[in-house]
């Protein structure tokens, strides 16, 4: 995320730090992203753990994959690699070519992530079950009596607004939470699939049964009417469900759609990490030996726990892509792969937000971090050291 803080960045040649920032990003997209699949997806031992453990694994899985790769370079962000340009670490070339790099590895690490639960990822939604001996319909207050379906949790975390996409855009905010919330309740409701073999049985009875059997029977009739008028859309609440949290594995989703709130979102977390991240390299840097060397080295443990506390605190409104590679590698995976019952993946309705909102803010937060060393100075630097050479 940071880059090589204690190295000579000209020690390994630009070739040997793209394929660095391939196997980096690759391996952070791989772990992180398997932290959402295994939290979102039907049948895994995960799902449901929450917000916390998603958070914490996809930290994590960027400051494991900068530790192993920091020597050489792990910026794993284009929004970090155009902070370093802005700051004068980097030129043009190496910025283009590092963060081309990170988004054919976020790429691949998607391609692992879909390979790792693909028989997770085949899972659709099934119509409900029965869950009540009643002969004509299921209680709807019994909870989610589909198979295969899902927790609040798990359509909180993926974005969870089912309306079709064409109404949902229309919404201003308000609308959209109560748009999300008759959705929710249809999406844990039990409708009996066989309402109209039900129905038929009960209108042949009808000549059969007696004048006081018949109002009770219409009554029933009239009950069943109703549920089989909201079973479509019971049924298709279910499987938008089902591709929003499959896109929402791959790359972010809002929780609710409002495109200027969601860009800002994204740009003061992408200033935030940035800005406080090389603050905290900068500190190290100032260390003597033998704590230098040993700040250096466990960097990449402290930044995982730092972008886990991104992903926690501010993570609620867009789920925090942070990173234009993080979404856009995955998101095309998502468009490319058969997975089975996936929707739309989003390009232009949402996908532009994570990577010009990042990259906005990586070029801010350069400049931030240009003005906050002219106030602080470089004092009390040990000899021989250099501040910050590549942070």
């Amino acid at each position: 995320m940071i880059g090589s803080m204690f190295m000579n960045p000209y020690s390994y040649s630009l070739g040997a730090r793209c394929g660095a920032e391939i196997i980096g990003t690759m391996i952070a997209l791989f772990l992180g992203d398997a932290a959402v699949a295994n939290e979102l997806l039907a049948k895994t031992k995960g799902n449901g753990y929450g917000w916390g453990f998603l958070s914490m694994g996809f930290g994590l899985a960027f400051g494991f994959a900068t530790m192993m790769f920091d020597h050489v370079s792990a910026y794993l962000n284009p929004a970090a690699c155009l902070f370093q340009w802005v700051v004068g670490n980097i030129n043009g070339t190496e910025f283009l070519a590092l963060a081309f790099s990170e988004l054919a590895g976020a790429f691949l690490g998607a391609i692992l992530l879909w390979l790792c639960y693909l028989p997770h990822f085949n899972v659709v939604p099934e119509p409900p079950s029965v869950t009540e001996q009643d002969p004509f319909f299921a209680d709807p207050l019994l909870g989610a009596g589909a198979n295969r379906t899902f927790s609040p949790t798990d359509l909180a975390v993926g974005g969870y607004n089912n309306d079709p996409l064409d109404r949902h855009m229309r919404m201003n905010p308000g609308q959209a939470i109560q748009g999300t919330m008759r959705d929710i309740g249809a999406v844990l409701g039990i409708v009996h699939d066989d309402i109209k073999q039900r129905k038929e049985e009960l209108l042949k009875s009808l000549g059969r049964a007696s004048v006081v059997n018949k109002d009770d029977i219409r009554r029933k009739i009239e009950v069943l009417d109703e549920r089989s008028r909201t079973l479509t859309e019971h049924e298709e609440a279910l499987l938008v469900a089902d591709q929003n949290i499959k896109l929402g594995i791959f790359c972010t989703r809002p929780a609710i759609y409002a495109p200027h709130w969601n860009f800002l979102c994204e740009f003061m977390a992408t200033v935030t990490l940035l800005v406080m991240a090389n603050m905290i390299a900068a500190r190290g840097s100032l260390l003597y030996e033998p704590a230098r060397g040993l700040f250096g080295a466990l960097f990449g443990f402290i930044l995982g726990f730092f972008i886990f506390l991104i992903v926690l605190v501010i993570g609620g409104p867009t789920g925090v892509a942070i990173n234009p590679a993080r979404d856009l590698g995955p998101r095309i995976a998502h468009w490319m792969l058969p997975i089975p019952g996936k929707g739309p993946s989003e390009f232009l309705t949402y996908g532009w937000i994570p990577v010009i909102a990042p990259l906005c803010g990586g070029a801010a937060a350069g400049g931030l971090f240009i003005l906050i060393q002219k106030f602080t100075g470089e004092t009390n630097v040990p000899p021989g050291s250099v501040v910050c050479p590549n942070v």
